[in-house]
């Protein structure tokens, strides 16, 4: 098995729910074109950079989603502590030292809620893939 879980990452947007319907198509209808099914990895939507207050349209791309795909209930949200680690390392080493005193909560919060997809991730690694 060279993966234990895909995880597709998706922007509230419809262009991204249609890239992400497509990849999931073809990929959960892989399972009818190789001689071992079951030993594919399962699939799963993960939901990035969703705004604090979410569209009515943002709204209605989730819904279609959660109807539509198996998706991790747990999401990250848009923050700028996520952006930081492009310059400035991983997310729990920035947050173990943080520049000042008033990003200290704002880097908690994000480490807590990538914590709560990790583990919502190593969950749905040890369950079965699911069927097309």
């Amino acid at each position: 098995m060279a993966a234990h879980r895909i995880l597709c990452p998706m922007m509230l947007s419809r262009g991204d729910l249609s890239a992400t319907l497509e990849t999931a198509t073809w990929y959960l209808k892989l399972r009818e074109r190789v001689e071992e099914p079951a030993a594919l990895a399962g699939f799963t939507v993960s939901l990035s950079r969703v705004p604090l207050r979410i569209s009515e349209s943002e709204r209605a791309v989730a819904e279609e989603l959660f109807r539509s795909l198996p998706a991790c209930e747990a999401f990250l949200s848009n923050r700028s502590a996520y952006l930081s680690m492009d310059r400035e390392g991983l997310l729990g080493v920035i947050a173990a030292k943080p520049p000042n005193r008033a990003l200290a909560a704002h880097l908690q919060n994000a480490v807590t809620e990538a914590g709560e997809l990790l583990d919502e991730i190593d969950r749905l690694i040890l369950a079965p893939a699911e069927t097309a």
